[in-house]
C-alpha cells in the first residue's frame, strides 16, 4: 500500500473520529434538554421576584346564585399597606384582566409589586376561569355576563366592599381597561387613587380602523395576500374555519404575546377561556370587533376622569398609537408609555420594566397624595426614550442616522463573528494535520 493512499485513509479516520464526538455531544445535550425542558413558566421571565410572596384566596358571592374567586398577593419582608387611613403607606392594587373572559393567570407577572411593598389582588371575572358557572347550567342562562355594566358596577365594587379596601390603586388589560373606564365613569368609587390601563381602547371602530391603517396598522401591513384572506373569511364569517383559527393563532404569536412558546400562565388563561362570554362581547378574534362591545366609545366622557391615569401599550400592540393617542389627548391627568419589545401584553413581554413603570407612576401619584399636592403628569415619560414607536420613528427626521448607526454596528460584529469563524476553522485543520501525523507514525511503527 502506497503512503498517499494510507495518508488519505488516515485523514478519512481522523475526520470520521470528529464528526461522530461532534454528533454525540450534540445528541445528548438534545436529549437532555427535551427530558429537562418542559416550558417557559411566568415566573422565570420575572426579574427580582422575591422568595417569600403569600398568596391567600377565597370566594365572594355574586347576584344570581354565582361567585366570584380571588387571589391576594404579599410579602412578609416588604413593607406592605395595611389598608389604614395613613397616607404614608403603599396603597393595593387590584389587576383587572381581559378578555372578555380570559382569566386573571396572565397578568400574574404582576405580582412583583407585591415584592416591592404593595398586595396586589388578582380575581377570575364571573363565569371564566376559577369563577365558571355551575355545571348544571350553561353561560347562556345568564344573559347579564354579556353587560359591561355588570363587570364595572356590581362585581367590581362588591369585591372591594368584600376586601374592606378603603383607598387602591386599579391596573388593567385590554377589556379590563374599559371595564375600569365604566367603573370611573359610571360606578365613580370613592376610594380609587389611579388607574393603570394596558393596552388601552376607548372607542371601537377606531380600534378596528386603526389595525387596517397602511401607516401604522398591525393588519395593514401584513403581506397582501394574507390580507385578503383575512378580509375575505371575515365578511364571509368563517370564523371557526381552518384558515381563520390558523391566521389568528400566527396573528397572536405577532400582535398579542410575543414571548413564544407562549408561558404557562398564557396558557392557563387560554384554557380558562369561557368562549360564549367572549365571542358575544368582543367578536371572533382579537383582530375583529362584534358582539356588543362593537361600537362601543368611552372618549367624549373622558374628560371626567378624576384620577391621574398612566397608559402603556406595546410598539406591536393591537392597540395602535391611533387609538391610545385618543385617550392621551382627553383625559385631564395623563400619562403615555410605550414599552418597545411587547405585543398587547406587555407584563408578560416586557415584565420586568411594566413592572418597574407601574412603580414609578405609583410612587409619584401617591407622593403628591401625601404631601396635598395635585398630580402633575410626567410628560418625559412619553418623550425619549419612554415612547419611541415606529410610529414616530416614521416621523423622526433623525431616523436614517439611527438606522444608518444601526447598520454599522450590525457590520462591526459581521467582522468580529467573521474573525471567530476563521480562527475556529483554523483550529479544525491544525487539529487534523496533528492527528494525522500521529496516526501516520503509530502505522509506520507497525
Amino acid at each position: 500500500m502506497n503512503s498517499s493512499k494510507v495518508a488519505r485513509i488516515l485523514a478519512f479516520i481522523v475526520v470520521f473520529e470528529y464528526l461522530i464526538g461532534i454528533v454525540s455531544t450534540l445528541t445528548f445535550q438534545s436529549s437532555r434538554l427535551q427530558e429537562t425542558w418542559s416550558g417557559w413558566t411566568c415566573d422565570e421571565l420575572t426579574p427580582d421576584l422575591c422568595d417569600d410572596l403569600e398568596v391567600s384566596s377565597g370566594t365572594v358571592a355574586m347576584e344570581h346564585g354565582l361567585f366570584v374567586k380571588y387571589w391576594k398577593y404579599s410579602s412578609p419582608s416588604a413593607t406592605n399597606n395595611r389598608n389604614t387611613s395613613d397616607d404614608s403607606l403603599l396603597y393595593p392594587i387590584i389587576a383587572v384582566h381581559g378578555g372578555p373572559a380570559f382569566t386573571h393567570n396572565y397578568m400574574l407577572p404582576l405580582k412583583q409589586q407585591a415584592c416591592r411593598g404593595r398586595d396586589i389582588y388578582f380575581y377570575d371575572q364571573t363565569g371564566c376561569g376559577e369563577s365558571k358557572i355551575p355545571t348544571a347550567n350553561r353561560t347562556e342562562d345568564y344573559p347579564h355576563l354579556l353587560d359591561p355594566q355588570y363587570y364595572a358596577t356590581i362585581e367590581l365594587p362588591t369585591l372591594i366592599n368584600y376586601w374592606g379596601l378603603h383607598k387602591y390603586h386599579v391596573v388593567g388589560n385590554s377589556w379590563g381597561t374599559i371595564l375600569l373606564q365604566y367603573f370611573e365613569l359610571n360606578a365613580r368609587p370613592t376610594g380609587l387613587v389611579s388607574m393603570t390601563l394596558s393596552g388601552p381602547l376607548s372607542d371601537g371602530d377606531l380600534y378596528i380602523q386603526s389595525q387596517w391603517d397602511a401607516e401604522v396598522g398591525n393588519l395593514g401591513n401584513l403581506p397582501p395576500f394574507v390580507q385578503k384572506r383575512i378580509r375575505h373569511l371575515e365578511k364571509t364569517k368563517q370564523y371557526e374555519s381552518e384558515e381563520y383559527n390558523a391566521i389568528n393563532e400566527a396573528l397572536t404569536g405577532f400582535f398579542t404575546v410575543r414571548t413564544t412558546p407562549h408561558p404557562d400562565c398564557f396558557q392557563k388563561s387560554e384554557e380558562g377561556v369561557n368562549a360564549y362570554i367572549y365571542v358575544g362581547m368582543q367578536g371572533a378574534s382579537e383582530f375583529a370587533f362584534g358582539g356588543v362591545l362593537a361600537h362601543f366609545n368611552t372618549t367624549p366622557r373622558l374628560p371626567t376622569v378624576r384620577v391621574p391615569v398612566l397608559l402603556t401599550s406595546g410598539a406591536f400592540d393591537t392597540m395602535r398609537p391611533l387609538v391610545v393617542d385618543a385617550m392621551y389627548q382627553t383625559i385631564p391627568q395623563v400619562e403615555w408609555v410605550v414599552l418597545n419589545h411587547s405585543g398587547h401584553i406587555s407584563m408578560i413581554d416586557d415584565a420586568g420594566w411594566m413592572n418597574d413603570v407601574v412603580e414609578d407612576f405609583l410612587n409619584r401619584v401617591e407622593s403628591v397624595r401625601a404631601n396635598t399636592m395635585e398630580f402633575s403628569p410626567n410628560i418625559e415619560a412619553c418623550g425619549t426614550p419612554g415612547c419611541r414607536s415606529k410610529y414616530e420613528l416614521r416621523n423622526d427626521p433623525t431616523a436614517d442616522t439611527k438606522i444608518l448607526a444601526t447598520r454599522v454596528g450590525y457590520s462591526l460584529w459581521s467582522l468580529v463573528a467573521s474573525f471567530f469563524v476563521g480562527l475556529g476553522i483554523s483550529w479544525l485543520g491544525t487539529t487534523i494535520s496533528v492527528k494525522y501525523h500521529q496516526r501516520k507514525n503509530q502505522y509506520e511503527l507497525i
